[in-house]
């Protein structure tokens, strides 16, 4: 029955091209892949498989957001004047978190900070003249997040 539906809507939107609503209603041959999920076993243990880790995956998101809130609204406080473009507002913060969380050149970011940090020149990061100041506490923040968000994305 559903396989007559989908050939006869198929002939229908070939005669009737400029009738609307049949391009969607083409949609509904993706519907015949269900169909193979039911009747292949093994395809349907990975399908529930899939499904059921969907739940778990959304917390394991959640508490990575959470962490990379906290840490961004801490990075705000500390490094907001410093470096603006990173860390001026909560939303630039998150996304400089997000791109260290991804290790996504993030070294670059805490060499730059470090540099602007050691130098109350604002100009002498960019010439290349700055002493690199890598402190305890700026190395402590990052390798702790680094550290805090490698575990919970391996959970």
């Amino acid at each position: 029955v559903f396989d007559f539906l989908v050939v006869l809507i198929s002939i229908l939107s070939l005669i009737l091209e400029n009738a609307p609503g049949f391009s969607l209603l083409r949609l509904i041959r993706v519907f015949r892949v269900v169909r193979v999920v039911r009747r292949l076993h093994s395809l349907r243990r990975i399908v529930n498989a899939l499904a059921a880790s969907i739940i778990p995956m959304c917390s394991a998101f959640a508490v990575l957001f959470l962490v990379t809130a906290i840490y961004s609204v801490i990075a705000v406080d500390l490094y907001g004047e410093v470096r603006p473009v990173y860390f001026g507002t909560f939303s630039a913060s998150i996304f400089t978190m997000f791109q260290v969380c991804t290790m996504d050149n993030w070294a670059m970011v805490v060499r730059e900070l470090s540099e602007a940090l050691s130098n109350p020149e604002p100009n002498d990061w960019q010439s290349g003249h700055a002493e690199m100041g890598v402190t305890f506490g700026n190395a402590f923040f990052f390798v702790s997040y680094v550290i805090v968000v490698g575990i919970i994305v391996l959970n």
